[in-house]
């Protein structure tokens, strides 16, 4: 009954659903891309059964790629999907040649047996919380293993599935096994249809993400743009975000003349508007993909390509991690703290609530309020190289002690390949 309700109210919204990419896709062109894949036309090249790996965007690849990679090494070909170009692109990027790569279907019943039929998977592994009723079906029933990894479920999501639990027990109920990221995730997945002997807490992948390699020519080469000059970094922002950032900036300046901000938003299709905002805030700006060498006159250097923010990290000594200014939940900050950089962030950090109370509650994070808190935070840190230590040392503690979860979800998925 639920998937029959399900499939029906797909197909009327679903003129919606297409609207809303080709809506998108005039700011991003990638949207009209290998379109029919959404629609299930897409047959893998490589011999053999792929496990099926499903992380929705960019924050999700970048987490799974140190297990896609390993899997690959023992000999499993993988077929990695994505629901958004910055994620196929980001997949490219890490993997290449080594992994089939491309969208998504839409959770269309045809589509998505088509795509199921055409490469037939060993098992589906989905990364954090993609679930999609249709696939799970089909791939239940075609005896797809299916593996929920990095599993977290926020607490306005629970809430929202618990107010439909008779429509999606059966669905939470299909999963084979679920690695879940802590205790209060586990206890949301059980509570919504899970089985308990099917759960395991393996941690989070994010903690076990390597470290550019800071010997390399990507991380030499934006050390030696940026040159010897303090830097603020600004990350994964989003609208709304820039324009507090920015005027922060131009008050710390006044106290640290020196001093440079990194920009790196989140989505590539707003350059246009935030090189409109720098303006207005009377700032002179470095374009990265324009730019061999940062002038004294540069007053902030703007990320205009994917997939090198990682490489930025490692020139920053403060880094402002975005999502959290406004109420979108908050991105990873632990690329930040890898790096060695002391980090701050805003009040919204939902999506990453259990990181973000350890790193709060030991001191390894500073978490502001509003613009003027932001302002104040980043001169601090700047002004006082103790408490800069502190927070990096503190991080680092934490960092070091959540190591794991790498090795613990790739054991799990392969004892249970093996059954």
């Amino acid at each position: 009954m639920f998937r029959l309700i399900y499939n029906l109210g797909f197909l009327l919204i679903l003129p919606i659903v297409l609207m809303r990419l080709i809506f998108k896709s005039k700011g991003e062109p990638l949207y009209r891309s290998s379109f029919g894949e959404r629609f299930g036309y897409f047959k893998g090249k490589k011999p053999g059964r792929y496990l099926w790996i499903h992380a929705v965007s960019v924050g999700e690849v970048v987490a799974a790629f140190p297990l896609i990679r390993n899997l690959v090494n023992r000999g499993y070909p993988c077929l990695v999907t994505s629901a958004t170009p910055a994620g196929k692109q980001r997949i490219e990027q890490l993997l290449g040649d080594e992994v089939e790569k491309c969208f998504v279907p839409l959770d269309l019943a045809i589509a998505v047996k088509r795509f199921i039929s055409s490469n037939m998977p060993l098992a589906l592994i989905m990364v954090e919380t993609e679930l999609w009723p249709n696939i799970i079906a089909e791939c239940k029933k075609k005896g797809v293993k299916i593996f929920l990894v990095n599993g977290r479920m926020s607490k306005a999501s629970a809430k929202t599935y618990h107010k439909v639990s008779f429509l999606t027990a059966s669905m939470f109920e299909k999963i084979d096994f679920c690695g879940v990221q802590t205790v209060r995730h586990r206890n949301r997945f059980v509570s919504l249809g899970v089985r308990k002997d099917q759960i395991e807490i393996t941690g989070n992948l994010k903690f076990d993400i390597p470290l550019p390699d800071t010997n390399s020519g990507g991380v030499e080469e934006a050390r030696a743009l940026v040159g010897e000059r303090p830097v603020l970094l600004g990350a994964s922002t989003h609208e709304g975000e820039e324009v507090m950032l920015l005027q922060a900036f131009k008050k710390v300046r006044e106290k640290l003349p020196n001093l440079l901000l990194i920009l790196a938003p989140r989505h590539l299709n707003r350059l246009e508007q935030i090189v409109s905002l720098i303006s207005d805030c009377r700032l002179n700006p470095a374009i990265l993909s324009q730019t061999s060498r940062i002038v004294p006159t540069d007053d902030l250097l703007l990320i205009d390509k994917m997939g090198v923010l990682p490489t930025f990290y490692c020139c920053a000594q403060v880094a402002f991690v975005g999502g959290s200014m406004v109420p979108l939940g908050g991105h990873n900050l632990l690329e930040g703290v890898r790096a060695g950089c002391a980090v701050i962030m805003g009040p919204f950090v939902e999506n990453i609530e259990d990181i973000a109370r350890e790193f709060e509650t030991n001191g390894a994070m500073s978490l502001v309020l509003d613009q003027l808190e932001l302002e104040a935070e980043i001169y601090n840190i700047l002004n006082d190289q103790q408490k800069r230590e502190n927070l990096v040392s503190a991080a680092s503690d934490i960092l070091t002690s959540n190591s794991g979860a790498l090795r613990m979800t790739e054991s799990m998925i392969l004892e249970h390949l093996d059954r």
